[in-house]
């Protein structure tokens, strides 16, 4: 990283915000990038200004030269021909958005609770009744005559490792073929065919597990997970071999698993729907691969993720209180017209995170006595307020921070991290001067309006 220090290494980046605004006598930017985005605030002569392509195309070519796999901060300011810029390389504790750092891991490598959730394995549910192996080695066979399959010493040495026993359906399908495009539906079905997976296929299982459906605190702190209605699939986050055994995709990047570890009122091998847009859960769709097969295949209702959600916004005449339940997890307070005052939620079990607008908290020491918070999202000023009257929450997994883009905001940034015995941001300096701008040829109106002026 010793380029980020030398000026040339970010002389294309200055020469380019030049460029933006050539007639200004001053001009900054800040922001984040990323080798394949960037964005900020740009200001020239104290008024916002445009950033043209030029300086994504210079500031994510850097990125990608120097550092690929991080975000930066960066911090550019040309007076004259004068220019200095300042930048630090994001550890993974710190996330930042397209503007600003959003968030603080204060324990590293840990994900919000529901990202974290186990099966529940004593409820040993058996397999559908309705499942029919002779029917699905026939229809698999025909379907795909020449696919390859697997043995069954493979699976058996699949089960013996993940210790589960796959229903027999399942083990069909496997004998039969292990690839293939199977066509399960007419086009307007819900379900019309399906990408089939070897048994547990590595690649699905490391890009649908739960850490890599997690995005970072600041895009997923705040989700919860939906909650099958009649109890038959497990609120999990992710794929695993020994619970959501993936069997295909779709082709539009969404998966189809055999659950076997359902809920208390499910089937063992019921297939679920993995949304590769949802960031936690699955949905159920057939109560067998029998089933799916057939194309019978369940529309049922799903409870909405919201419900563990209390929000001041959509509830503005409610206190947090009345707003608040027993399994409550999220509580955000907008838009309120006074303090909220929390001592009524001292000891909730269930809520793990609050957002909060700049003074919508009374007392904000009646955070620390909510012993399942794990995410606090406040502004600076309500950070710096909570943090110089004590200790941190001591629950606390990860610290987001509101509004002000300033200075401050990075000197929060650092207060935290120190606190969670993590190093402060690390910074490289450059300073340097550019040749004066080139200004832009005057109109022929402009010129001549010169011209007569000196006449």
């Amino acid at each position: 990283m010793a380029d980020l220090d030398r000026f040339e290494t970010w002389r294309p980046v200055l020469a380019a915000l030049r460029a933006t605004a050539p007639s200004a006598t001053s001009l900054s930017w800040s922001g984040t990038a990323t080798a394949s985005s960037m964005g900020g605030n740009a200001v020239a002569d104290g008024a916002r200004a445009d950033l043209g392509r030029d300086v994504m195309d210079a500031v994510t070519a850097l990125a990608q030269r120097l550092a690929p796999d991080r975000e930066l901060v960066i911090e550019a300011a040309i007076t004259g021909t004068d220019a200095r810029v300042r930048c630090s390389v994001l550890p993974p504790e710190v996330e930042a958005s397209f503007v600003v750092v959003d968030a603080v891991t204060l324990r590293p490598g840990t994900m919000p609770r529901p990202f974290r959730s186990e099966p529940d394995r004593s409820l040993d549910r058996p397999a559908s009744p309705g499942q029919d192996p002779a029917f699905v080695d026939a229809t698999v066979r025909r379907a795909l005559p020449d696919a390859a399959a697997h043995t069954l010493e493979e699976i058996a040495e699949f089960e013996r490792v993940h210790a589960v026993t796959l229903p027999d359906d399942v083990r069909s399908l496997y004998l039969a073929a292990n690839e293939g495009d199977l066509k399960v539906g007419d086009e307007d079905a819900p379900v019309f065919a399906l990408e089939l997976l070897p048994i547990g296929n590595p690649s699905a299982l490391a890009d649908y597990s739960a850490s890599a459906r997690f995005f970072g605190w600041a895009l997923n702190g705040t989700d919860v997970a939906r909650v099958d209605p009649g109890g038959r699939v497990q609120a999990l986050a992710g794929v695993d071999a020994s619970t959501w055994l993936p069997l295909g995709t779709d082709g539009g990047g969404n998966l189809f698993v055999v659950d076997l570890a359902p809920g208390p009122h499910g089937w063992t091998g019921q297939i679920l729907f993995v949304d590769h847009e949802e960031s936690l859960g699955a949905t159920r769709i057939a109560e067998s691969l029998t089933a799916l097969l057939r194309g019978d295949v369940v529309d049922e209702p799903r409870a909405e993720p919201d419900r563990a959600t209390a929000s001041t916004h959509q509830n503005p005449q409610r206190t947090p209180d009345q707003l608040v339940g027993p399994a409550t997890q999220v509580l955000q307070l907008f838009e309120v017209t006074s303090p909220v005052d929390l001592a009524p939620l001292a000891g909730h079990p269930a809520l793990r995170a609050v957002s909060a607008e700049d003074g919508s908290i009374a007392d904000l020491a009646a955070l620390r006595e909510l012993p399942a918070l794990e995410l606090l999202r406040l502004s600076v000023r309500d950070w710096t307020t909570l943090l110089d009257d004590g200790p941190l929450p001591p629950q606390l997994h990860a610290a987001l921070i509101l509004d002000d883009p300033g200075p401050a905001r990075l000197d929060l940034v650092d207060r935290l991290l120190s606190l969670s015995g993590q190093p402060p941001l690390h910074w490289h300096e450059a300073t340097g001067e550019l040749p004066p701008p080139v200004l832009p040829p005057a109109s022929p109106r402009e010129r001549r309006r010169w011209w007569q002026r000196r006449g």
